[in-house]
C-alpha cells in the first residue's frame, strides 16, 4: 500500500480507476445504441441482446464502484493480519504490549542492552 493505511489505499485506488471504468462502460454501451434504431425482425432479435448487455454493463459499473471497494476494506485487513502472524509479528492489538515487543526482539530489553 506504499506506506498508506489500508482504507486510504482503497479509496485512492477506487478514485484512480473511476474514470477509466466509466469510459470503458460508456464505450461498450454506445456501441449497442444503433441496435435500438433497427426495425422489423432484426430489432426483435437483437434489441433484447443489446438491452441485456447495456444493463449488465451498468450493473457491473455500479458494483465496481460500490461493492468491490467495500469488500476490499473488509478482506484486506484480515489478510494483513494473517501476514503479520506468518511473519512472527504480534497481532495488531498486542503491538503496544511490552511483553510482545520483547518477545519480538528475541528477549532484548533496554536493561540487557545497557549492560
Amino acid at each position: 500500500a506504499l506506506g498508506k493505511d489500508v482504507h486510504q489505499a482503497i479509496v485512492d485506488g477506487a478514485r484512480e480507476v473511476a474514470f477509466p471504468e466509466f469510459v470503458s462502460t460508456l464505450a461498450i454501451c454506445i456501441v449497442f445504441l444503433p441496435v435500438f434504431l433497427l426495425s422489423g425482425t432484426a430489432a426483435d432479435v437483437f434489441r433484447p441482446l443489446a438491452l441485456a448487455v447495456v444493463f449488465a454493463m451498468a450493473a457491473s459499473y455500479v458494483l465496481a464502484r460500490t461493492l468491490v471497494p467495500t469488500l476490499a476494506s473488509i478482506l484486506l485487513p484480515a489478510e494483513q493480519e494473517a501476514e503479520r502472524r506468518a511473519a512472527g509479528q504480534p497481532p495488531r492489538g498486542l503491538a503496544w504490549s511490552p511483553s510482545a515487543r520483547s518477545a519480538g526482539c528475541s528477549g532484548c530489553s533496554p536493561a540487557r542492552a545497557s549492560s
